[in-house]
Order: C-alpha cells, then sequence, then structure tokens
C-alpha cells in the first residue's frame, strides 16, 4: 500500500516526539556533555548535593575560579555549628541573561537554595560585545526555550549570524535544538560512542579532558584540585603569557564600553526570581588587579559599572559589595588581571564566608 505524503509526515513527527520523550526522561548525561561550555554540568552537580543548596553562587569564571565552595562550607559550619551545602554555579563568560536562565532551570528542576550569592564582572554588561560570545550562545541553546526567543531576539545573542530569515542564523539553530533533542545532543552522543572505542578515528579529539587537577605553570610538580562535585576549578599562578590574554581579550570585550539595559533587566529578573522562590540574593564585586583599568576604552568606565550596580542595589534594594579594587593589589593572589588563582581563592572565600554570607544568610534566614 502506497503511503500518502501526510502519512510519512506523522511518523516523522511521532518517532520525533518520541526520541524527545525518551532523551528527556534518559538522555540527562548526553545533554551535560552536549553542552561543551558546562553551564548543564554545573546545574547537575548542585542539584546531585541537595534540593535544598543553602548557598549557590552564579556568575562567570571569575566566581568560578574565585569563590571556594570547601572554604565557604567550613567557615559557616564552624560559627553556626551545622553542614552547610555550597553550590558554585558560575560559568565561563556568563552574563546576566544567560544566570537568569541558570537560576530558572534550577527552580524547574524543582531545586529551592536558601541564599543566591551574585558575582558580577564587568565584562558581563556590555553586552552588545559579549552576548556574542560562543559559549553564552552554546549555553543558551540549553538553557533557554522556544518561548524566551522574543526575548532573545531584543538582545544581541544573534547579531553578526544573520537574519531571521538567513540560513546561517543562529536562531535557526536555537529553534532545530529545541525542536529536536536529537541535533542539540549531537555532541553528547559523539562522546557517548567514542567512550566505547577511545581510540578509534576522531575520537582521541572528541573526548573531553577529565582533569581531576590543574597544574601549576611556575612549579613543577605542584597541581590544585578541581571540586567538580562543588563546581570550583581553580587557576593556576599568573604568567606573562596569561597576562598578555587579559589584555589580549579584555581589549576585545570591554571595547566601546556600557552598561547595557538588557543586562540590567535580567539581572532585574533574576533578583525577582530568586525572591519569588524565598531566596535571599547579595550582589558581589569580586576582585581585580590595578592594571585590568588598562583595558577599557576610558578608565572612568569602570566607575560608571559600579555607580551602575550601586544603583541597581539600591532601587531593588539588594546588599552589594564592592571587592573590586583595594581587596587584593597581590598580583601572586591572581591567576592573570581579573580572575584569583587557588591561594587567592582561599583567602578571599574564608573573607567572603565571615564578612558577607555569614551575616546575609543570618538575616535571610534567622532562626
Amino acid at each position: 500500500m502506497r503511503r500518502t505524503p501526510w502519512r510519512i509526515a506523522l511518523t516523522f513527527l511521532l518517532l520525533l516526539a518520541l526520541s524527545n520523550l525518551a532523551l528527556d526522561r534518559f538522555g540527562g548525561d548526553i545533554s551535560i556533555q552536549g553542552d561543551a561550555w558546562g553551564a548543564l554540568q554545573q546545574i547537575a552537580a548542585c542539584e546531585q548535593q541537595s534540593a535544598t543548596p543553602d548557598v549557590v553562587i552564579l556568575g562567570s569564571s571569575r566566581a568560578q575560579a574565585g569563590i571556594a565552595p570547601p572554604v565557604l562550607a567550613g567557615e559557616l559550619e564552624a560559627r553556626l555549628g551545622r553542614r552547610f551545602i555550597i553550590c558554585d554555579m558560575a560559568v565561563t563568560t556568563s552574563v546576566p541573561m544567560e544566570d537568569y536562565y541558570m537560576l530558572r532551570k534550577l527552580l524547574d528542576d524543582g531545586v529551592r537554595p536558601r541564599l543566591i550569592i551574585y558575582a558580577t564582572a564587568d565584562f558581563a554588561f556590555n553586552t552588545p560585545v559579549t552576548e556574542t560570545n560562543v559559549p553564552v550562545r552554546d549555553n543558551l541553546e540549553y538553557l533557554a526555550q522556544l518561548r524566551d526567543l522574543p526575548d532573545i531576539a531584543r538582545t544581541h545573542v544573534a547579531d553578526g549570524t544573520g537574519s531571521l530569515f538567513q540560513s546561517s542564523s543562529w536562531y535557526l539553530d536555537f529553534a532545530a535544538a529545541r525542536l529536536v533533542r536529537f541535533y542539540a545532543d549531537r555532541r553528547g552522543f559523539e562522546i557517548a560512542l567514542c567512550k566505547l572505542k577511545p581510540d578509534f578515528g576522531p575520537c582521541p579529539g572528541i573526548l573531553p579532558d577529565d582533569a581531576a587537577t590543574v597544574a601549576s605553570p611556575e612549579l613543577p610538580g605542584r597541581v590544585y584540585p578541581i571540586d567538580a562535585r562543588e563546581g570550583w576549578y581553580p587557576l593556576p599562578e599568573a604568567t606573562t603569557l596569561s597576562l598578555e590574554n587579559s589584555r589580549w581579550q579584555y581589549t576585545t570585550w570591554l571595547a566601546h564600553y556600557q552598561v547595557a539595559p538588557d543586562a540590567l533587566d535580567f539581572l532585574g529578573r533574576l533578583v525577582d526570581l530568586a525572591r519569588a522562590n524565598h531566596a535571599g540574593i547579595v550582589l558581589l564585586n569580586t576582585p581585580i588587579l590595578p592594571q585590568h583599568l588598562a583595558f577599557f576604552p576610558q578608565p572612568s568606565d569602570y566607575l560608571h559599572y559600579l555607580n551602575a550596580l550601586q544603583q541597581f542595589a539600591a532601587t531593588h534594594h539588594v546588599p552589594f559589595y564592592d571587592e573590586g579594587l583595594g581587596f587584593d593589589d597581590a598580583q601572586g593572589d591572581f591567576a592573570d588581571t581579573n580572575h584569583l588563582n587557588y591561594w587567592g581563592a582561599l583567602a578571599f572565600t574564608g573573607w567572603l564566608g565571615v564578612h558577607v554570607v555569614l551575616p546575609q544568610f543570618q538575616q535571610y534566614h534567622s532562626a
């Protein structure tokens, strides 16, 4: 019997729906592997710890490297006499829009944090530039939904990728990833297959590096432990190359600097979402070295960034701790001009636990 076109189309849609349902139910690890930049991995690590983490940290790699959950938990436990669960969910290059969708996904999965530390970063608010970063675009394909497309279309995510109607458009890739899970998770399937035979063909270049430590570039044999369970990915000492990489990277990311309205809008949504789910929230500007200011078009641009955050905090009644300049000017505590290294993270997190997280946690959740 000859199949009519509508039957073929119906069969295809049915198979597509079944494959999407199967991947939604059983393909969690595939999706996590497919998201190369780690947003889903950070969320999953938090969810595996607890459905009610005490503290969740959001932000960019400055928080991912510079806030050490074991130290923070230790400071709180010593003073409050109970076990604390800390999740560092910060992700490289993240911007407020991505952070909002990360928190929403965590909440949609049934996890209810008690306090959120949102670590701000100067570059993240210059969204006409930084929303076009590849990690942001890729992570959004896993974090956002089709219903979010009108909001995303008002941002700069798709700039330079083509119009809504061109085949090269990011929008079409986003829609395909949302509608066809197999397409979204194609990298995860490649990794899963390569794990069966790691030395086959292109597999050595496909399999991710699952290193448990970071090596010191200066001291042979010294390594720093990665704490993937709690989301902490520390960095080693600064080198001439890492400092030069800062100059190259941030001269681009801070070009034509502005605190963009869409960044403040998504930050406001994040604050509202936290409060709607009975979570306290604190804004934190993490340490940078003074030479980082040289990467702005004008040094006063950094003050513009701080003023915008202070005004936002006052308007939204959110505590804001500015520890950017002056907290730590020792290059030995940094991996480059704006990321704390392993030793700097230990010192900063100890201070953070006593002077910020402890009083804020007690204020929001006093017995």
